[in-house]
């Protein structure tokens, strides 16, 4: 069975139509090798265009997730899909690794309508109702480090989600939707940001920030993060190879 779609949500046929074959496939029948139902049969099922469903599916084939065989039909592709990540996937994990575990202080989540920020990473119209995520890290009770994060709304996270556990493996085990890719710019901010006060800072201390778009592997967008680290103990390091890729990167404390 593959779970109903709500049709009186403002969320598109096509991505609940996406989300409930992301939630199916991971089913042992279908990582078997058994082949999908037809787009009629689950169009029929779902109560949606054969065209609505078609476009689901298309995602799904771009993302890596479905493989289509002419003269047999649509199975999950099997073969693990490889990525280039790095430690950005889990900064408590990384944070463990060096053997600077980290508490968490704070986090919330709300609703609210995108800024013109957060629209243009995200791909939406400014004023679009997304689920923002606030964390606030720290050790020994002081505050080191500040992520917020803005999620696409195609992904379905109600407000009733309280994020307990590492961010990525709850979107891909939740909402079935993979985090392939993270692009960053980093900088400084000034000595006006009000985030001074949530991390304990005064003015004599620089702020690093880390902007962050993560995507799937068709490159649509998951999330927009913006990470806030006290300057006097974090610094960014990265290796560059000969050829000019990038091999590694990671905050490390100072």
């Amino acid at each position: 069975m593959i779970r109903s779609l709500d049709h009186q949500s403002p969320l598109p046929l096509y991505a609940q139509a996406e989300s409930a074959l992301r939630e199916m496939i991971t089913r042992p029948e279908y990582q078997n090798g058994a082949l999908l139902p037809k787009e009629t049969d689950l169009a029929l099922r779902l109560g949606i265009s054969r065209y609505t469903i078609r476009v689901a599916m298309d995602a799904l084939v771009r993302a890596g997730l479905l493989i289509r065989r002419k003269g047999i039909g649509t199975q999950v592709n099997t073969i693990p899909i490889q990525t280039h990540l790095t430690e950005w996937t889990s900064f408590s994990r990384e944070m463990d690794r060096l053997g600077v575990p980290l508490e968490t202080l704070d986090r919330r989540s709300w609703r609210e309508g995108a800024n013109a920020d957060v629209a243009r990473y995200l791909g939406v119209q400014p004023g679009t109702q997304v689920i923002a995520l606030e964390r606030l890290k720290g050790q020994n009770g002081q505050p080191v480090v500040l992520f917020r994060s803005w999620f696409h709304p195609r992904l379905g996270i109600p407000e009733s989600e309280i994020f307990e556990g590492p961010l990525y493996q709850i979107i891909e085990n939740r909402y079935h939707v993979i985090p392939v890719h993270s692009e960053e710019w980093i900088g400084a901010l000034g000595v006006e940001s009000p985030d001074r006060e949530r991390l304990g800072i005064d003015h004599s201390i620089p702020i690093l920030y880390r902007r962050r778009l993560v995507t799937d592997a068709s490159g649509k967008a998951i999330e927009f993060g913006l990470a806030h680290y006290r300057a006097d103990r974090f610094e960014y390091a990265i290796r560059i190879t000969r050829d000019g890729f990038s091999d590694t990167g990671t905050t490390r404390p100072i």
